[in-house]
C-alpha cells in the first residue's frame, strides 16, 4: 500500500483513476497500520515505548479471566442446559450399560474390597474398626 500511495504521487496530471488509486492505498495504509497497533496495543507496548492504555492484556490478565469464567458459568454452564447435555448424551443409560457387563462388576467389587479397610480406618471409629476386624479376619 505504501508503495502505491507514494508512486502514485510521481505520476504528472494524475487522473480520476490515479487519485481513486491513491486515495485507497492511503487508506489501506493507513488502517493497516491501526490495526497493527491495535492488536499489539493488546498484548504489550507498541515499538516499546510506555503509552498508557497498551499492554492491556498482561496488565488486566486476573480481571480478564475472572470475567471470563464469570460470563461462561453464568451463560453456558446453567443448571438447565448442563442438565439438557447430560440428558441428550444418556449418562445414566451408558453408566448402566456399563456396569451391567460382568468384566466392569467384577472390577467395582475388586476396588471396593481393596479400598474398604482404608475407608474404615480413615473414619476412625471403634466401632467400624471392630467390625472390619470381625469381617475381614475371617476370610
Amino acid at each position: 500500500m505504501a508503495a502505491i500511495a507514494v508512486g502514485t504521487h510521481w505520476v504528472d496530471n494524475p487522473g480520476f483513476a490515479t487519485l481513486l488509486l491513491r486515495s485507497g492505498a492511503e487508506a489501506g495504509l493507513v488502517g493497516g497500520l491501526a490495526d497493527w497497533f491495535a492488536v499489539t496495543a493488546l498484548f504489550r507496548h507498541p515499538l516499546g515505548v510506555p503509552i498508557p492504555h497498551t499492554a492491556i492484556i498482561p496488565n488486566s490478565r486476573d480481571r480478564i479471566a475472572t470475567t471470563l469464567g464469570r460470563f461462561i458459568e453464568r451463560h453456558f454452564l446453567t443448571a438447565d442446559t448442563v442438565l439438557a447435555k447430560l440428558r441428550s448424551v444418556g449418562v445414566g443409560h451408558r453408566f448402566a450399560t456399563w456396569i451391567a457387563l460382568p468384566s466392569s462388576a467384577d472390577a467395582i467389587a475388586d476396588t471396593i474390597v481393596d479400598a474398604l479397610p482404608y475407608l474404615i480406618r480413615s473414619a476412625g471409629s471403634p466401632d467400624l474398626l471392630n467390625f472390619a476386624h470381625r469381617t475381614l479376619g475371617e476370610q
